[in-house]
């Protein structure tokens, strides 16, 4: 049986995906950083190299590549596309907003204050910004939560 906290840690996952993955079709993909993780993703899927992260048809050990399996997997199941692109970002600000609600609500056992902790998580810039762009930040910041989650 499904309780009510596991109800709203699934509400506000859903609430957070799709009102950042509806903005997500209006974003090309402009900003330098963002296309070197794009291209990336689509030269390893090019060598089918899932463990060097590669660009321009070279090694390429600039960041951590679970970014560029992530932009993999979204890729090898949607296809190619600015959209797509930002696909895991938005799921992992889902999960970021989720894990927020569910630590508060460890910690205070008060679900008033741990659905606001994470609806103000949702609508800071920094975190809008974070779960829009195709960078690592998005991912820090989840595996930062689980650690104390």
């Amino acid at each position: 049986m499904i309780n009510n906290h596991m109800l709203r840690i699934g509400a506000l996952f859903l609430l957070t995906v799709l009102s950042y993955g509806f903005y997500n079709a209006y974003l090309p993909i402009t900003d330098p950083v963002e296309s070197n993780y794009v291209l990336s993703a689509i030269t390893m899927l090019k060598h089918n190299s899932w463990i060097s992260p590669m660009i321009y048809d070279h090694v390429w050990y600039d960041k951590p590549p679970l970014t560029y399996w992530a932009l993999m997997i979204t890729y090898k199941l949607f296809g190619i596309s600015d959209f797509t692109s930002r696909i895991p970002n938005t799921l992992v600000a889902g999960a970021s907003v989720a894990l927020m609600y569910h630590i508060i609500y460890r910690i205070s056992k008060n679900t008033f204050a741990s659905v606001l902790c994470a609806i103000l998580l949702m609508s800071t810039l920094q975190f809008w910004y974070i779960s829009h762009a195709i960078i690592t930040d998005g991912f820090l910041l989840l595996f930062t939560l689980a650690i104390f989650g």
